[in-house]
């Protein structure tokens, strides 16, 4: 189909993440970092850091008054993770 775009998995959006986290590319990690921070379906156990690369890459984008409309988005859509509410 013309136009469709998939998202990629969530192995594959962590490790496109980490490439342009590594590469400084501040832009593409925040993306990625707050799509793997707020998806519903992300596994638990990794929300919490990638929260904190995506705020990361924000600070470095310098988005400081955007930092706490993800933070909500994410604790919105995980309200159980015991691991993302208590950093």
């Amino acid at each position: 189909m013309v136009g469709v775009t998939q998202t990629p998995d969530e192995s594959t959006l962590r490790k496109q993440a980490e490439t342009a986290f590594a590469r400084q590319n501040w832009k593409q990690a925040y993306d990625a970092y707050r799509q793997l921070a707020i998806h519903r379906d992300t596994t638990a156990t990794k929300v919490p850091d990638d929260l904190q690369k995506a705020i990361d890459s924000m600070r470095r984008l310098n988005l400081n008054e955007e930092v706490d409309g993800l933070l909500k988005e994410s604790v919105a859509n995980h309200p159980n993770n015991w691991k993302l509410l208590s950093n």
